[in-house]
């Protein structure tokens, strides 16, 4: 469990910082394809926009002439200006100034009427720029519905001072481009240079919103300096929660890559246990096989003497069998990964005597005598549990030290404690093991070969369950040669 949630949480880090790496990039390169595009739409805009500026001016220069014409009557005047309207839908009306300032021809009044105001207002401004220029644009106006605009203003007597007001709305303009150019990605603002007056907004600019793409363009008409504003659109996800899709996203792919790693880890965990239990079933077979044939042979001879059957050996092979079978039910239970493994604190001086008091019999048979301190040992306290550790691990260990001990010698049981363990040392005074059987039992993190040697009775299992065993107890056992000659094993536990 604490693997899989540490893989969880590297893979989830790993692939958060991988994909918000990518968003940051597709971002970079979302922007500059539409800071480009926004060029582009900027340049069109300028371009279609002086185009129409020029018409108009070319239209209200040709009325201002038609206006200076003699002898022409009014009903001709409105029949050009109905020519000019048709011809430019965003022309609202045309107004006729006297040279005191006052607008004394509108065209046509209903719809026109909702500027007439402004227009003088913009006239006086007209007064005031004391432009010698024959055309002039007024800042801009909100006219009647909300629409904004501005006026277009003409002279048509340079002596008298009249004017001709073209009331122009730049809605309509906008509204015919924009959603033919700028669609659903771009936001813009087209407002006056120096006044900041705004002919048309299409949305506000967020300060929230990341990596704005902004392009401005200027350009002069008729002593007006005009800014486009161009940004590309955002939706309130990625404005508001940019992080969050590389984020869900490196959520799920943790999560699959999680199921992954477990369905990886179980199945390793399948083949581990398969090969001990194929390794289980070699050994049992082996040895089983052994003693099964020396008992066949003491059998055999039985036929012909009975009082040449070797009665001691013929019990050790049955009793070894017997062990062994009982080697095979722990280990079954080792491998049951449901088991509740309950620790207790448990004297270490009567799990010795407990183990010793079964095993005695065995020390007898070749006259082995058992050496510790219970003054010393009477004081330590192991967090174990109870029946595993003491006859799997101490007594596993004990019958190994009996198993390979000489006859009439002694074993050996001390403690002390190292670092955060406690240390129970196992001493016997055998043959002992080569230096590179102690190293590879050392290094093997399941031992499963015998540790005694060639022509003795030995299994692997028992060294086996030692080594799961004291797993369960998160410690460790490591061999050595003892001072004695034979061998010491000594069990780590934590202290805590």
């Amino acid at each position: 469990m604490k693997k899989t949630s540490i893989f969880f949480l590297l893979s989830l880090c790993f692939t958060t910082i991988f994909l918000m790496g990518a968003y940051q990039i597709r971002e970079k390169n979302r922007n500059d394809l539409l800071s480009s595009q926004a060029q582009i739409i900027g340049a069109n805009i300028e371009e279609q926009f002086s185009n129409y500026f020029e018409q108009i001016a070319l239209s209200a220069i040709q009325l201002s002439n038609i206006r200076n014409i003699k002898n022409i009557s009014k009903e001709e005047v409105f029949r050009f200006y109905d020519e000019v309207l048709k011809s430019h839908p965003s022309v609202l009306g045309i107004n006729k100034i006297n040279p005191q300032g006052v607008i004394d021809e509108v065209y046509p009044y209903d719809a026109n009427k909702g500027a007439l105001g402004k227009t003088t207002q913009t006239l006086n401004e007209l007064k005031n720029s004391d432009s010698e220029e024959n055309v002039w644009v007024s800042n801009p106006f909100k006219l009647y519905q909300g629409m904004m605009g501005f006026g277009f203003y003409v002279r048509t007597s340079k002596l008298q001072n009249e004017w001709l007001a073209v009331v122009i709305t730049s809605d309509s303009f906008f509204k015919q481009f924009i959603p033919n150019e700028l669609g659903e990605n771009f936001h813009i603002i087209f407002q006056e240079s120096d006044s900041n007056q705004e002919y048309l907004r299409s949305a506000e600019i967020s300060p929230s919103v990341p990596s704005v793409t902004v392009q401005v363009h200027k350009f002069p008409f008729y002593n007006r300096h005009f800014t486009i504003t161009i940004w590309p659109r955002r939706s309130n996800f990625e404005t508001t929660l940019p992080w969050l899709m590389p984020v869900l996203l490196s959520f799920i792919i943790s999560i699959l890559a999680t199921l992954a790693f477990i369905w990886w880890n179980k199945n390793n965990e399948s083949k581990s246990r398969l090969e001990e239990l194929n390794q289980l079933l070699r050994l049992t077979i082996h040895d089983t096989s052994n003693s099964l044939t020396a008992i066949k042979g003491y059998l055999e001879m039985m036929k012909d003497d009975p009082e040449l059957v070797p009665i001691e050996r013929l019990s050790r092979h049955v009793s070894f069998i017997i062990d062994l079978l009982d080697q095979i039910k722990v280990m079954k239970q080792l491998s049951s990964t449901d088991q509740d493994w309950k620790l207790s604190e448990n004297s270490l001086l009567n799990i010795i005597l407990e183990v010793s008091d079964i095993l005695s019999d065995r020390m007898k048979e070749k006259k082995i005598s058992l050496n510790y301190n219970p003054e010393h040992l009477v004081s330590v306290k192991l967090m174990v549990n109870n029946s595993l550790f003491s006859h799997s691990v101490i007594g596993n260990l004990l019958t190994n030290a009996i198993k390979f001990s000489h006859q009439s010698s002694s074993i050996s049981i001390d403690y002390h404690q190292e670092e955060n363990f406690h240390v129970i040392e196992i001493s016997d005074q055998g043959d002992g093991m080569s230096q590179e059987k102690i190293l590879k039992l050392n290094k093997r993190s399941k031992i499963s070969s015998s540790a005694g040697t060639s022509g003795e009775i030995g299994t692997g299992f028992g060294l086996m369950i030692v080594q799961q065993v004291i797993g369960l107890h998160n410690g460790r056992i490591e061999f050595a040669h003892s001072r004695e000659g034979g061998t010491v094993a000594r069990v780590f536990l934590p202290l805590t």
